[in-house]
């Protein structure tokens, strides 16, 4: 990272690094289904939003980052201590990415970012995350939406048994090309 080799043993050490991950199934592996919309925003960050005496949870801080997170992301919400699985599946990726963003990262890996949401949210996502990189955020995308991809990405790499065997630029990809060579072992 940055030029030097990095270890990574746990999540712990992926957030020290500024790694963030959100996964294709944020039902199982990205939420905390029963808990508040404001609790699953601001898990991955509960240490740093605790006063320093003591370790005491500063509530203050919690409730202006889910704020935050809500209104930049355009939640849709009418109260953050709602259940997390109240939401919609759009709304719900978008409290998964909250949870990630707020840790000031500097890489965050997308698994799938607009599996199982509708029209809307997916394009409220696909802009956020252009915005994001566009921002400086080293953004990395892992998706079989190949209008997805093409949408989000400057660079793809196109890998079969763990080895990259095509890369392509925004000025040499097309869906045609992308479809092909996944489909098949040479480009036609």
């Amino acid at each position: 990272m940055n030029g030097k080799p990095v270890k990574i043993r746990s999540i712990k050490d992926a957030i020290r690094l500024g790694i963030g991950y959100v996964p294709e199934d944020r039902l199982t592996e990205g939420l905390f289904l029963p808990q508040s919309i404001k609790d699953n925003i601001t898990i991955a960050k509960l240490d740093l939003l605790s006063k320093k005496i003591f370790g005491v949870i500063d509530t203050v801080k919690i409730d202006e980052q889910s704020a935050h997170w809500i209104k930049t992301l355009g939640i849709k919400t009418n109260n953050d201590q709602n259940p997390v699985q109240t939401l919609s599946g759009g709304n719900q990726q978008k409290v998964v990415l909250a949870k990630w963003l707020a840790l000031n990262l500097h890489i965050l890996l997308l698994n799938c970012p607009t599996a199982g949401v509708d029209i809307g949210a997916k394009y409220d996502i696909h802009t956020f995350i252009r915005q994001m990189a566009d921002d400086g955020l080293s953004v990395i995308v892992i998706s079989d939406d190949l209008p997805e991809v093409i949408a989000l990405c400057d660079r793809v790499l196109i890998m079969k048994a763990g080895a990259i065997t095509a890369e392509y630029t925004t000025e040499n990809m097309s869906e045609r090309e992308l479809s092909q060579v996944t489909m098949h072992d040479e480009v036609f």
